[in-house]
């Protein structure tokens, strides 16, 4: 789970609608600066049309976030807000493993 600092709030999610479209073969982002001093943040957006389990929902979260962290550490420059939403849509298909989660992170990042 990401800590507290780093999750994109409520009043935030209007601002996004304003930020730059990212593509990645898993994953379609949103990517937003409000300012300098802030700190990086994340939101995951996994619908029940792509996942219906929950805990196969929750797991990709948990590794997509800890993707995120893990760049994170090592680009302390990336300062924007980021919307993830996860676009395959084969049901049949298995999960992402962690590699392709972090390096499809790193091509919406760059």
């Amino acid at each position: 789970m990401l800590p507290r600092q780093n999750r994109i709030k409520t009043e935030e999610f209007k601002h996004l609608k304003n930020g730059v479209n990212k593509i990645a073969p898993i994953f379609n982002g949103k990517e937003y600066s409000l300012n300098e001093k802030d700190s990086s943040k994340l939101s995951v957006i996994i619908s029940k049309k792509h996942l219906k389990k929950a805990n196969k929902r929750n797991a990709l979260k948990r590794k997509i976030c800890y993707a995120y962290m893990q760049i994170l550490k090592n680009n302390s420059k990336y300062k924007k807000h980021l919307l993830i939403y996860y676009k395959i849509k084969d049901v049949n298909q298995k999960l992402p493993t962690y590699k392709d989660i972090k390096n499809n992170l790193e091509q919406i990042i760059k």
